[in-house]
């Protein structure tokens, strides 16, 4: 009920963020839809404000995961 109050009273709608920093993919690459992801999103992801990603899967993303900090 409190996200009803929160979305349905302009005071407190106009301070919502529908940001969730994951970094999604919704393209299907190695076979999976979200796509799973590699080395070439890392720029990507750099550029994003994500704080999560999905999906890493091994083999695929090993690069990927040694590239991020």
């Amino acid at each position: 009920w409190v996200q009803t109050i929160i979305c349905n009273t302009p005071q407190f709608k106009s301070r919502l963020q529908y940001d969730y920093h994951r970094f999604i993919k919704w393209e299907h690459i190695h076979n999976s839809f979200p796509a799973i992801l590699d080395e070439r999103d890392y720029e990507a992801i750099k550029k994003s404000n994500a704080m999560f990603g999905r999906k890493f899967e091994s083999p695929y993303s090993d690069k990927l995961i040694r590239l991020l900090p």
